[in-house]
């Protein structure tokens, strides 16, 4: 009988089916060694299955792709600290494909979502060992390995893989796995941990690790409501709600909030707390560059999300730095080259000293205990340049108060404003303007940290700051021991590795000028030693003696500084001050000479001598200007004891007061050309 080829190929068909059915009822065993090379030549990575007879390894092809296999296994790369380790193993695995991701996949990641898409991926135990390099290498970026630079030595160090397209991942959308732990190490946030956790891809999901952050102790804990978007990239996918606890020595974070497509664009909202022994140690891993301060506590609100081309946004509602009460709002860009921090810092009470860390200074010693007592008073401490050429900064500052010393030893500025600028790795601070005991502080403070050694400089003028307001101490008496209007300029330059080295180098001058001033009598005549005019003042009190010029130019030059000249000239005498101060090895050697202009009955006038380091300053009466005086007293005593008050007879010199009037009006004419020549603002 002749078979007609309808029915031929009916049967084929039939037959096709037959068979395609019974290989999908016995789970296609040997496809399982094709999918292992479909599979590692997606991944670029090799992919191991169960494949030999009996295995257990099954897989269905109708409607997609399906397998079933007692373990699953993704190699590590060859440069990682234990290739021989796998990246990823999985057993008791289910795993669910699509054909179009499939096709995606291997047309090389060309869609808007790169990467291998799995529609399902469930395992009872799953072994993961993610790893990064200090030069960006992550084993979990599944990328082709680049080409070798024609030309390029045959010893030089492979190049890292760089897909042309960013590194593809992989996207779930339904994971769930009984137990899963590994192992995690990521050089450039010094981060060394192992974790354990248990996902779900609806209900609860809690994880674990322990471990060490930049040499500390790390403790964190994670608790999530749904685990995709942790461990996948799906800006599509639902927010879940997401509990952080992280502890690094003495840096606590905590986060109550919300989270999309963590892997991918990040998407989260909610609610923080971090603590810890400096702002810069927080903003490190994030790769923020803040300042040294003291210990510090901010809460606050943080959220990123795809609609805001990547910008980061946070309020901080209340932080505390010390003993300063702060808050902003900062939005942080982490796409230039250089990310980009920009916002406003309003401060309530802000203590000059909770900042001193940034300068070098030693933070304050914990528990409130004072530290010893430093053998220098300039911060010796190197700063911390390499951060400043991190990223860039636009901050504008605002302060209600800054309180310049502890105790009541100085008023507070009140208020202050200005702007931080961070570019190129040079630090400015512009627009100062400042309010200081009735009177305004205006300049600009520059710090060039593009080189291993930093360049300072500084431009500041005050005017109509009230010495009587400024020091409170002065006010505590009914006669104050200074009052009157202090005007200033300083105009110093220098370079170094830390505020002692700036100051040891500087150069430049500093003018002030006190107009409309006074001066306790008592303290003047005690400054010259006038002992029978100071025991009157003492007898009949004080009275404030007015001050008719006082001025000082101070000449800087690699540290020292030289009064050039300073002097205060009053109706009853006129003192003059000598000498030099270091700020290279912080030693004073200074005299004060006061020359009366009425005659004294009863005067040593001998120069009064500073003399010591900034930390322990001596102050003594010059001998020899004493034994000029004593001496003949004492011999004129021997013959008669009135005669001894003769050589301590002054009758005063009248040349001070030019000498002191041509002084003044050249520091004050300087400081009007000065001003004239500076820009505004």
């Amino acid at each position: 009988m002749t078979l007609r080829p309808g029915r031929i190929a009916l049967a084929v068909l039939a037959a096709g089916v037959l068979g395609v059915m019974a290989c999908e009822v016995a789970g296609w065993p040997f496809l399982a060694r094709p999918m292992e090379r479909a599979l590692s030549t997606a991944l670029h990575r090799e992919v191991q299955l169960p494949s030999h007879e009996g295995a257990g390894t099954r897989v269905r092809l109708l409607g997609g792709v399906s397998v079933t296999a007692p373990r699953l296994s993704v190699a590590n790369t060859d440069w990682a600290t234990t290739p021989q380790q796998p990246l990823l193993a999985a057993e008791e695995v289910a795993l669910r494909l699509r054909y179009i991701d499939l096709w995606r996949t291997w047309r090389g990641w060309d869609s808007d979502q790169p990467g291998l898409r799995i529609r399902s991926l469930t395992a009872a135990r799953l072994e993961l060992h993610p790893e990064r390099q200090r030069d960006g290498r992550a084993n979990w970026a599944f990328a082709q390995a680049t080409p070798e630079t024609p030309g390029a030595p045959a010893d030089s160090p492979p190049s890292p893989p760089s897909p042309p397209r960013g590194a593809p991942s992989i996207h779930f959308d339904h994971l769930a796995v009984q137990h899963a732990e590994g192992s995690v190490s990521d050089l450039p946030l010094q981060l060394q941990a192992r974790f354990q956790a248990s996902l779900a891809a609806s209900g609860e999901t809690r994880a674990e690790a322990t471990g060490t952050y930049r040499g500390n102790r790390l403790r964190a804990e994670l608790q999530a409501a749904d685990a995709l978007p942790l461990v996948t990239s799906d800006p599509d996918a639902a927010p879940v709600g997401v509990q952080v606890a992280l502890d690094s020595g003495r840096l606590s974070l905590r986060f109550d909030g919300q989270v999309t497509d963590l892997l991918g664009s990040q998407q989260l909202q909610g609610s923080y707390r971090v603590r810890g022994p400096s702002l810069a140690e927080a903003g490190r891993p994030f790769g923020v560059t803040l300042p040294t301060t003291a210990a510090f506590d901010l809460r606050g609100r943080l959220q990123h999300g795809a609609g805001d081309g990547g910008v980061w946004h946070t309020q901080v509602e209340q932080a505390q730095i010390g003993r300063s009460r702060m808050s902003g709002e900062f939005h942080f860009d982490a796409r230039p080259a250089r990310p980009l921090l920009t916002g406003q810092l309003l401060a309530q009470t802000l203590w000059l000293e909770d900042l001193g860390p940034a300068i070098g200074a030693s933070p304050q010693a914990a528990g409130g205990q004072e530290r010893p007592a430093p053998e220098r008073i300039l911060p010796q401490r190197d700063f911390d340049l390499p951060s400043l050429r991190a990223m860039d900064a636009d901050v504008a500052l605002r302060f209600n108060t800054l309180q310049l010393a502890a105790g009541d030893l100085l008023r507070p500025i009140s208020p202050l404003a200005g702007r931080l600028r961070l570019q190129d790795g040079v630090l400015q601070i512009r627009e100062l303007d400042a309010g200081l005991a009735q009177g305004r502080i205006r300049g600009e403070i520059e710090l060039d940290g593009r080189q291993d050694v930093a360049r300072w400089r500084t431009a500041l003028t005050a005017r109509g700051v009230r010495i009587e307001t400024w020091f409170p101490a002065t006010q505590a008496r009914e006669v104050p021991w200074a009052a009157g209007a202090l005007a200033a300029s300083v105009q110093l330059q220098g370079r170094g590795r830390s505020t002692a080295d700036l100051l040891a180098s500087a150069s430049g001058n500093a003018q002030l000028l006190w107009t409309r001033g006074s001066v306790s009598h008592l303290a003047v005549e005690a400054a010259g030693l006038d002992i029978a005019q100071g025991l009157a003042r003492l007898v009949r009190g004080d009275e404030a003696l007015p001050v008719l010029c006082g001025a000082a130019r101070l000449d800087v030059k690699d540290g020292l500084v030289r009064p050039a000249p300073a002097v205060v000239d009053t109706r009853d005498s006129t003192v003059w001050l000598e000498g030099q101060l270091s700020l290279a090895d912080e030693r004073l050697d200074l005299s004060a000479q006061v020359a009366p202009k009425d005659r004294s009955p009863l005067t040593l006038r001998a120069p009064v001598r500073l003399r010591g380091t900034l930390v322990q300053p001596e102050i003594s009466v010059q001998g020899s200007g004493l034994a000029k005086r004593l001496v003949p007293s004492v011999l004129l005593a021997l013959v008669q004891p009135l005669a001894a008050v003769i050589p301590l007879i002054d009758v005063g010199d009248r040349e001070e007061a030019q000498q002191a009037a041509a002084a003044c009006a050249r520091v004050g004419g300087a400081q009007a050309s000065g001003a004239k020549a500076r820009p505004a603002g």
